[in-house]
C-alpha cells in the first residue's frame, strides 16, 4: 500500500519531470547540496561516478552504491583481447615487468606514444624483445580491448581518488548564466500520483521526511504534512541539464567502443572470458551493477520557492518546524545549513504552514538527473535521444 508520503513524491515526481523534459527518465536527487566557486571538481564528477538505482528518488550518498570506474574496469578484467595474448607472447617474463612500469607512470602517455615509451624502456630493461614488443604493441593497440584495458590506467587527473570527467565545477557555474527561466505551481489536489509507466516502474526509493535526512519519514510531522492539501510555487531564473563525459581517448580513462562490445554480447560470450566474474548478467542483466548511467544533472539557479500544508499544527509542533528547517524543508534539502539560502516559516490563524526558501544566482543547486540505461548510455536507440535528454539550454 502506497504510503501518504509517498502519494505526495510520486505527484511531485511527475509535476518536476514534465518541467524538465516530459518523457525524460528523470530521477530526483537529494539532498540538494549548492554547487559555488569553492566546490571542488570532484564533488561535481562523483555524480556522474556514481551509477543510479532505478528508482525515482534517489537519495545521494555520493561514497556509496555502484561506482562507474570501478564497475568498468571490472567489466575490462572480465574481456579477452587476442591482442593482449599476442603481446604477452612476445614479451614473455618481461610483461609484468613492463605492466608494473606502465602502472607507475603519471601521467599515462597518449595511446599513440606508447610504442616508442616501450621501446625506450626495452632498451634499458629488455633489450631482446625491444622491437619486436614495440610493433606488437603498436597492432595491439589498434584492438578497442586492449587499449581500453590500457587507457584504464590512466588515473593521473582523478582528484581525490574519484575519476575525471570532461567538464567541470567552472563549465556547470558558465553555462547556468545562460540558462532559461522555469516557473511552475504543484497541488496534490490534482496532481497525478500514477508512476506505474515510469522508466524505474514506480520505484520510489528510499524518502526523506519534510526535514530531509535528519527526519524519519514515519514521523509524525511528516505524516501530518502528507495527511492533508499540499501546494507549491517555483520559480527557477536558470535551469539547464549538464552534460559531462567521461574522458576517451587518446588521454582518457574510458573507451566507450571496449564497453559497447561488452554489453552487445547479449548473455555473455566473445568477448567475455569463460567463466567471467563481473559477467554480462552480473552487469548489465535484470540486478546489474551497469544497467543506468547519469547522462546529464538538472541545475537549477536563483530559486525561490512557497511551500504550502493546509494540515493544521499546534503550538508545539509549529515550534518544532521553525527550529527544525534550516536545513531544508520538502521537497528541497541541502543537508546542512547553508548561508547561500534564506528560509521562514509562518502558521496563519488556521494554523497552516507557508514555507519560503530562496537563494540568490550563482548559487545552483543540483535537483536531479536524467538517467539513461545503459544501451542508450552506449550509442544505442539514438533516435530516442530528444525524449531522453532534452536540448541543452
Amino acid at each position: 500500500m502506497t504510503s501518504p508520503l509517498q502519494t505526495l513524491q510520486n505527484q511531485w515526481y511527475n509535476t518536476v519531470a514534465a518541467v524538465v523534459g516530459g518523457n525524460a527518465a528523470y530521477q530526483i536527487l537529494q539532498p540538494n547540496n549548492p554547487v559555488t566557486g569553492l566546490s571542488t571538481d570532484d564533488q561535481l564528477w562523483q555524480y556522474f561516478n556514481n551509477l543510479p538505482p532505478a528508482s525515482l528518488t534517489n537519495n545521494y550518498t555520493l561514497s556509496g552504491g555502484n561506482q562507474f570506474y570501478s564497475d568498468y574496469t571490472g567489466v575490462l578484467s572480465q574481456l579477452v583481447s587476442n591482442a593482449l595474448t599476442n603481446f604477452q607472447s612476445v614479451l614473455g617474463s618481461y610483461y609484468p615487468l613492463w605492466q608494473r612500469y606502465l602502472a607507475g607512470l603519471n601521467p599515462l602517455p597518449a595511446l599513440n606514444q606508447l610504442p616508442n615509451t616501450f621501446y625506450a624502456w626495452a632498451m634499458v630493461y629488455a633489450p631482446t624483445v625491444a622491437g619486436p614488443g614495440r610493433s606488437a604493441l603498436a597492432g595491439a593497440l589498434l584492438d578497442p580491448i586492449f587499449a581500453a584495458q590500457t587507457m584504464a590506467l590512466n588515473t593521473g587527473a582523478f582528484v581525490n581518488n574519484t575519476p575525471n570527467f570532461t567538464q567541470n565545477v567552472q563549465a556547470l557555474l558558465t553555462q547556468i548564466a545562460n540558462g532559461q527561466a522555469s516557473s511552475f505551481n504543484f497541488d496534490s489536489a490534482t496532481a497525478s500520483s500514477n508512476v506505474t509507466n515510469t522508466w524505474a516502474q514506480g520505484n520510489e526509493g528510499g524518502l526523506f521526511g519534510i526535514f530531509g535526512s535528519a527526519d524519519a519519514s514515519s514521523s509524525q510531522l511528516t505524516q501530518l504534512f502528507t495527511s492533508s492539501r499540499v501546494t507549491a510555487s517555483i520559480s527557477f531564473q536558470k535551469l539547464i541539464t549538464f552534460v559531462t563525459d567521461p574522458p576517451g581517448p587518446p588521454n582518457g580513462w574510458y573507451s566507450s567502443g571496449a564497453l559497447g562490445q561488452a554489453h552487445a554480447a547479449t548473455g555473455g560470450g566473445a568477448p567475455w572470458r569463460a567463466g567471467a566474474n563481473p559477467n554480462w548478467n552480473t552487469t548489465f542483466g535484470p540486478g546489474g551493477n551497469m544497467q543506468y548511467f547519469v547522462g546529464s544533472l538538472v541545475v537549477a539557479d536563483g530559486i525561490t520557492a512557497s511551500i504550502t500544508s493546509y494540515a493544521s499544527y499546534n503550538s508545539s509542533q509549529q515550534t518544532t518546524i521553525q527550529q527544525s528547517s534550516s536545513g531544508g524543508f520538502w521537497p528541497f534539502y541541502w543537508g546542512s545549513e547553508s548561508s547561500s539560502y534564506t528560509n521562514s516559516v509562518s502558521f496563519n490563524s488556521s494554523s497552516n504552514l507557508t514555507y519560503t526558501m530562496s537563494s540568490q544566482a550563482g548559487n545552483p543547486m543540483i535537483i536531479g538527473a536524467l538517467v539513461l540505461p545503459a544501451g542508450q548510455y552506449l550509442g544505442g536507440n539514438a533516435q530516442m535521444a530528444a525524449f531522453v535528454m532534452p536540448g541543452r539550454y
